[in-house]
């Protein structure tokens, strides 16, 4: 429609009262440009979400059967994954035989252990047996010894209880891990399934409707922003009867007005986003757990396993390593507790 410059001219020029404000014309532009970057975020945000999902972030029309398709293959993967790791873990578990070198490696502990309290014991009825004959810096020696022989065999009974109750708590998932390949296969077959797609698909249509509706929502925003922004920095209208004046105060306030609500919709649509995002956190760690018989493993409990068995060898090989030189400290006691026992000969 063809427009009559004339007439708007006219309109212009009526009344110097209508020209806006410095103030006025920088708080709709500001309120406009805030507009404007928020929706820039708002879209890159969602782009951003999409495209790492591998969904085409403009194509809103097939949000929702794109989700659900990829939170199932991303389950799928991830069950897959976790049947290949188990049967790594199985495979290294019984190639280094861990429930039997476990209880060969407790023995050990066990049999130097009751070997080192009887030779103490020995030692400390020696000891009393011949105070009375050593000099009194033989005999503060000698006590000053056996009391650290003591303390670092009570260390090692300490130890040797807190590594029985790991091996306690590891007993089973190792058994576990070392089962005969078809109860082994038995047991992962039990893992629950995921959601079936309609289940993903109710609870995510909701989610997908309001992310629309927000977009759409805040380009109308911004459009009618740059609606208000045009009539507060211009005098020229298209209706001879509007007059404008104190109106654009009004149009001011409508800017920052919209300016708020799209920046509850930008808070509100991340808050979208978080709640889809935990569909995938959820199908990218289900199952969570695998259960035989009256035992329940949680799948990470089942791949720290081993992790965990060779843990506890090295704590029980450093019990050895401190026995051994409790043995050396007993076996040089010994020596100076017979020599200093044996009465000194006058001729």
């Amino acid at each position: 429609m063809l427009v009559n410059t004339a007439k708007l001219l006219a309109v212009d020029t009526t009344d110097k009262a209508d020209e806006p404000t410095d103030a006025q014309c920088d708080a709709a532009y500001e309120a406009y440009r805030a507009i404007r970057v928020i929706v820039d975020k708002m879209s890159y945000e969602r782009r951003t979400f999409f495209e790492q999902l591998h969904i085409h972030p403009d194509h809103d029309d097939a949000w929702l059967r794109r989700l659900v398709t990829v939170a199932i293959q991303t389950n799928e993967d991830y069950r897959r994954q976790v049947r290949k790791d188990l049967s790594t873990a199985r495979q290294r578990a019984r190639a280094w035989d861990v429930c039997g070198s476990l209880k060969r490696a407790f023995s050990r502990v066990i049999k130097s252990a009751n070997g080192l309290r009887r030779d103490m014991s020995e030692m400390v009825q020696l000891y009393q047996r011949n105070r009375a004959r050593f000099v009194p810096w033989q005999g503060d020696r000698l006590r000053m010894q056996l009391d650290y022989i003591r303390n670092g065999i009570s260390i090692c009974v300490t130890q040797e209880r807190e590594a029985r109750a790991k091996l306690g708590d590891l007993k089973p998932l190792l058994e576990f891990l070392v089962l005969p390949q078809h109860d082994f296969d038995m047991a992962l077959e039990s893992i629950p399934a995921y959601s079936p797609a309609n289940a993903i698909k109710n609870r995510l249509a909701s989610l997908i409707k309001c992310l629309r509706d927000l977009q759409n929502e805040c380009m109308d925003f911004q459009r009618t922003a740059g609606q208000y922004l045009l009539q507060v920095t211009t005098t020229l209208h298209f209706d001879p009867e509007i007059t404008l004046g104190s109106d654009k105060d009004s149009l001011v306030a409508g800017c920052q007005s919209l300016r708020r609500e799209v920046e509850q919709q930008a808070k509100f649509q991340s808050e979208i986003l978080a709640t889809i995002q935990m569909e995938f956190d959820t199908a990218q760690n289900l199952p969570t757990v695998i259960q035989r018989g009256l035992h329940v493993f949680t799948i990470s409990e089942l791949l720290n396993a081993l992790s965990d068995y060779a843990s506890l060898k090295r704590d029980l090989d450093t019990i050895m390593l401190q026995q051994e030189e409790l043995r050396e400290s007993l076996s040089a006691a010994s020596s100076e507790l017979h020599a200093a026992s044996i009465p000194s000969v006058s001729i």
